[in-house]
């Protein structure tokens, strides 16, 4: 494993870890729910949309990396619902987003699956041109800083808003220590 691959692996993991702790407690009546401010719905996103606007990124980073992306692929029609841009909607009767347990294992599956391929591409192909869309911009140019992006740090801004939804909803902070962290994988 190169050094590159290494960082990706063991950042994907704890991005993975800190994902499933702030989904843990959440019950699942609450987990496509809007919170309300004053009465009204806050529009912002909650977990369902959350965590499943997520899971279509792991296999667009191994096919990406010309890795079989199969056993990170979020279903077919997940596109569509958690697209870029798609409308977060509240759903209380469950009528428009899976279950909690169905995206949670989404989640944990394909992020699991991506970080351990990413980690046994090699660096000098990580350090390679990508081949996403334009819409990542021209600061991100390698394999690896589009695999970085798209497994960490764009992550990390979607679970802040979890984590904000979570203050919302009365939840608190989520439970979580490094030591964690010491068993990743």
């Amino acid at each position: 494993m190169g050094e590159i691959a290494r960082m990706l692996w063991a950042n994907a993991v704890r991005t993975r870890e800190i994902g499933l702790s702030l989904a843990e407690d959440i019950p699942p009546e609450q987990f496509a729910r809007l919170p309300l401010g004053d009465g009204q719905p806050v529009f912002m996103s909650h977990p369902a949309f959350v965590y499943g606007h997520l899971t279509l990124y792991p296999a667009r980073v191994l096919k990406m990396a010309g890795l079989e992306p199969s056993g990170a692929a979020a279903p077919y029609w997940f596109e569509e619902l958690f697209a870029p841009g798609a409308l977060c909607q509240d759903d209380p009767f469950g009528e428009i987003y899976p279950e909690r347990d169905q995206l949670i294992v989404q989640f944990r599956v394909s992020y699991r699956q991506a970080a351990e391929m990413i980690r046994d591409v090699d660096d000098e192909r990580l350090c390679e041109m990508h081949t996403m869309s334009p819409e990542l911009g021209s600061t991100i140019l390698s394999l690896g800083a589009a695999a970085d992006y798209l497994l960490n740090n764009h992550p990390m801004f979607h679970l802040g808003q979890v984590s904000a939804w979570r203050r919302c909803m009365g939840l608190g902070s989520a439970e979580w220590t490094t030591d964690a962290f010491r068993s990743m994988g």
